[in-house]
């Protein structure tokens, strides 16, 4: 697998406008962990509330969606 990973990431919240594909880089798995290659992710409700900052809790930025993986 590649050292790094692509996000979505956001630094503010908002409209579609605010979010950004970033490269990061992956941290190793550790213990118990194991590391799984995700080709494609599902956005939902929550990650609209969440980048417009109308979810039940703030989001702490940088904050990134794709949480259905």
């Amino acid at each position: 697998m590649n050292e790094t990973a692509k996000v979505i990431r956001f630094y503010k919240s908002g409209g579609p406008d605010v979010l950004k594909i970033e490269d990061v880089r992956r941290p190793k798995p550790v213990g118990n962990e194991v590391a799984v290659r995700v080709q494609a992710i599902a956005l939902n409700r929550l990650d609209l509330l969440w980048r417009e900052g109308a979810y039940c809790e703030e989001p702490r930025f940088p904050a990134q969606i794709g949480h259905e993986a």
